[in-house]
C-alpha cells in the first residue's frame, strides 16, 4: 500500500523532531523512496515537509549574498524575515555565497517564493524601465 505523501511528510518531521541524527533521518527518506520507487516525490515531498513546518511556525530560507553576511546584517534580515512572516516562530536560515549577485541578497523561501533585493535585481529592474521609454 502506498503511503500519502503528506502523511509520509508527517512521518519525516515527527522523525526530524525526534532524532540527534538527521543525516540518519535523510539515509532513511532515500532508502525508501528508493526502495518503493517514489525517487520522483521527492521535491514535492520535500515542499510539504517544509510546508507542514511552516505551519508549525518553523520557517526554512536560503539567502544567497555576494559576500558572507555580517551578525548586524543576518539580525537586520532576520527582523525582515519575522515581519513578512508573523507566524514565524522558529527562523532556520542557510546562508550562501553567489558572487554572481554582485552585491545585496536574494531569500529563497521554502514555499518557491522569493524576496530579491540584489543588486543585479534592481538593475534588471532598471533595464526594464528604460527599454519602456518611462526615463
Amino acid at each position: 500500500m502506498k503511503i500519502s505523501r503528506i502523511k509520509l511528510a508527517k512521518i519525516i518531521i515527527d522523525k526530524i523532531n525526534n532524532t540527534k541524527d538527521p543525516k540518519k533521518v535523510a539515509r532513511e527518506i532515500a532508502a525508501y523512496l528508493l526502495s518503493s520507487k517514489r525517487t520522483n516525490d521527492f521535491e514535492s515531498l520535500m515542499r510539504d515537509v517544509m510546508s507542514l513546518r511552516a505551519d508549525q511556525g518553523i520557517t526554512e530560507v536560503e539567502i544567497e549574498s555576494a559576500n558572507q553576511l555580517s551578525a548586524d546584517e543576518q539580525l537586520r534580515i532576520k527582523k525582515l524575515i519575522q515581519q513578512v512572516s508573523k507566524k514565524t516562530k522558529d527562523l532556520i536560515i542557510k546562508n550562501t555565497i553567489n558572487p554572481d549577485l554582485i552585491g545585496g541578497f536574494r531569500i529563497n523561501f521554502a514555499a518557491k517564493s522569493e524576496l530579491d533585493l540584489s543588486v543585479q535585481s534592481r538593475i534588471n529592474q532598471f533595464k526594464h524601465i528604460t527599454n519602456q521609454g518611462n526615463i
